[in-house]
């Protein structure tokens, strides 16, 4: 037909066009190479000028065949002194390799995909966790070049470094470790003990700021929560390695208000796992109950050794200090942590502090705040009660 010739035509012209493209960069090739290897700079740079020009028109963006054009571009540039075109050129050299190499890593999504649907199925939510980063990563990442700019931007790059990666994905830390913890609890409720310690185990391989000590505390075992310690128990007698099972001996302990065995069941997590604060907490969570100040303090101190930024750390550290008395230095921590953790009991515990030395102002602020986020707690009312008392404002107290 007439549009088949036109088309075959067009196709023929193009090659033909292509060749006669391609023909010409050959042969610019050869006398910019000629003017290099004399030793004239400006003119060579003028050719090679010339063959990025016709590259450009005859390749897309991200073929790797511009790269040599454009670090010759830039070894000329650095030659004559023409520092500011290099740099150009430099950052030119850096978008086409990003360019290339984000447009090969795009190959990846679609196995990544398939391999992630076979791992949900599987219930397999670490190695989803996994595939979900590196999706994110890819999916994200820019492959558009950034023409005519003349700042400087880093390529993107993927790293396969998943494990240290904190990413917004569909299954974060916190998912897992409560995943782990709900596989657990169905497992014991069919009796599997083993089974059900290895997903409480494999809970505690993440962790999350989310999933606190409280979550923990909250857990409910059920009517197998006996058998459950008898089994986590006889695992150590029989594998010694087995060492997070202490942290649920512990915490099972607690729950049972065996706080003597539960300290020992703590104390032992902490000293196999040393750089995992929850341990610590519990210990200094108990200490608290017994009203033990200042062993209580001994163990938050520990655990902002640790991670000095915990927010948890450092409310209780402060309520420690609040039971001593040591109201300026509590309301030296709460302080400090408010903007990030603008919780309830940051914001009675500031309130109450600053009441307690007689600072009535701020006290009335940050009670006002607490009330607001729990209008539920007795307490409040009653020192916002008797800070309008002492700044003789009857009627609001």
């Amino acid at each position: 037909t007439n549009n088949n010739i036109k088309y075959i035509s067009l196709l023929i012209i193009n090659i033909l066009f292509g060749i006669s493209q391609y023909s010409s960069i050959i042969e610019k090739q050869n006398l910019a190479t000629n003017y290099y290897d004399a030793k004239l700079y400006e003119d060579a740079l003028i050719i090679y000028e010339e063959i990025f020009e016709l590259q450009q028109k005859v390749t897309e963006p991200s073929n790797k065949i511009l790269l040599e054009t454009i670090y010759k571009l830039h070894e000329l540039s650095t030659l004559l002194g023409k520092i500011d075109q290099a740099k150009e050129y430099l950052q030119k050299y850096i978008e086409v390799q990003s360019s290339y190499i984000l447009k090969e890593q795009d190959a990846y999504i679609d196995p990544l995909k398939q391999l992630r649907n076979i791992f949900l199925i599987e219930k397999n939510t670490e190695i989803v966790h996994k595939i979900d980063s590196l999706l994110q990563i890819l999916t994200t990442n820019s492959n558009t070049l950034n023409q005519d700019s003349l700042d400087i931007v880093l390529p993107i790059i993927l790293v396969n470094t998943v494990d240290s990666l904190i990413t917004d994905t569909e299954y974060s830390q916190e998912d897992i470790i409560i995943d782990q913890i709900k596989d657990g609890l169905n497992l014991l409720n069919n009796n599997l003990y083993t089974q059900s310690s290895i997903s409480f185990r494999n809970a505690l391989n993440y962790s999350d700021p989310e999933v606190d000590i409280n979550y923990f505390f909250n857990i409910d075992f059920g009517q197998y929560q006996n058998e459950l310690y008898k089994s986590l128990n006889d695992e150590l007698k029989t594998d010694s390695l087995l060492t997070l099972n202490y942290f649920y001996l512990g915490l099972l302990d607690l729950q049972n208000n065996n706080y003597a065995t539960a300290i020992d069941n703590f104390k032992n997590y902490t000293n196999y796992h040393p750089k995992d604060i929850k341990g610590l907490l519990f210990l200094g969570k108990i200490s608290h109950q017994l009203e033990d100040w200042l062993n209580a303090t001994f163990y938050f101190y520990r655990s902002l050794k640790i991670d000095p930024n915990n927010n948890l750390s450092n409310l209780y550290l402060a309520q420690c200090l609040i039971k001593m008395k040591d109201y300026n230095e509590a309301i030296n921590i709460l302080k400090l942590i408010i903007k990030n953790y603008p919780s309830f009991d940051v914001n009675y515990y500031l309130g109450f502090s600053y009441y307690n030395i007689n600072e009535y102002d701020l006290a009335l602020k940050y009670l006002t705040q607490a009330l607001l986020i729990n209008p539920d707690f007795a307490s409040t009312y009653y020192y916002l009660g008797l800070c309008y008392t002492n700044k003789s404002q009857n009627k609001q107290a």
